[in-house]
């Protein structure tokens, strides 16, 4: 079953990785044969303001770079952003067994124990995947040689502790709703999108129009939404491209919450499977 797991996360991150070097290629060729157009609009980075109908996609680069700084903490969280959407592709592992539980000729293990490397094997796989997101969200500005125009801050890297919180998050949620499921574990991960969408959209809903319990329910239930904790990850930078010294606001206060909604979800998984029956 290691083997099994190995060749599991090893296809997850090739695809993810073979995904994110085209999207990077058709950018870069995208910034390459990008032309200046009337009628463009601005971009402010820090207190530059630079006019997109005065560039193109390379050149704007360029003279961005002359004068702005950019923070590591921004690529850090545009990384930990595309692992939590890669963490989808593992949300399902325990479920691939179920099926072939039955089956099992191999030395028996305990579930706990199977499932806790089960869990290390992937959040190993998660990390890999942030380093391979991290790379490609680098290459672009590599190619512009703007790399050395990099800053670092006290806060460089809180993008990376609460990025892969969301994501663990969100794995640990799945894992614990399909745990003993043999089919339909990727029914369940893809209404997950539509159902957290919803009530993000619902999070500002005014007690003018429902009545203030439904408004608080709505509340208490989405501390379980990933994409509520989606701002702090680039809040982390201030709001600023210029400085990685400020966190967002409650960083602690989410950065706790999503790592022990994870960890509560997936002891729930767990007892799920040590209840099984075969």
């Amino acid at each position: 079953m290691y083997y099994f797991d190995y060749l599991r996360v090893r296809g997850a991150l090739r695809v993810f990785a073979i995904i994110l070097a085209c999207v990077t290629l058709l950018l870069c060729i995208s910034l390459t044969f990008s032309h200046a157009h009337s009628g463009g609009s601005s971009v402010t980075i820090g207190s530059e303001t630079v006019s997109t109908q005065d560039y193109s996609g390379l050149a704007l680069l360029h003279h961005l770079g002359e004068t702005t700084w950019f923070p590591f903490g921004l690529f850090c969280g545009i990384a930990a952003m595309i692992t939590i959407f890669f963490s989808n592709a593992l949300a399902t592992s325990l479920a691939r067994y179920n099926g072939n539980l039955h089956f099992a000729f191999t030395k028996p293990i305990s579930r706990e124990r199977s499932a806790l490397r089960t869990y290390a094997i992937d959040l190993a796989a998660l990390f890999v995947g942030f380093l391979i997101a991290l790379f490609f969200v680098f290459v672009p500005f590599t190619v512009v040689g703007l790399l050395g125009r990099l800053t670092f801050g006290p806060t460089s890297l809180a993008p990376i502790a609460i990025g892969l919180g969301i994501a663990f998050m969100w794995y640990g949620m799945i894992q614990a709703v399909t745990a003993t499921m043999r089919g339909g574990a990727g029914l369940v991960l893809g209404l997950s999108w539509g159902v957290f969408a919803v009530m993000q959209g619902l999070q500002n809903l005014s007690t003018d129009l429902v009545p203030e319990i439904v408004v608080r329910s709505i509340h208490l239930l989405n501390i379980l939404n990933p994409f509520i904790y989606l701002n702090t990850i680039f809040g982390t930078t201030g709001g600023q491209l210029t400085s990685d010294d400020t966190l967002a606001p409650h960083y602690f206060q989410n950065l706790a919450t999503v790592w022990i909604v994870a960890l509560v979800a997936l002891a729930i998984a767990v007892v799920q499977r040590k209840r099984m029956e075969v």
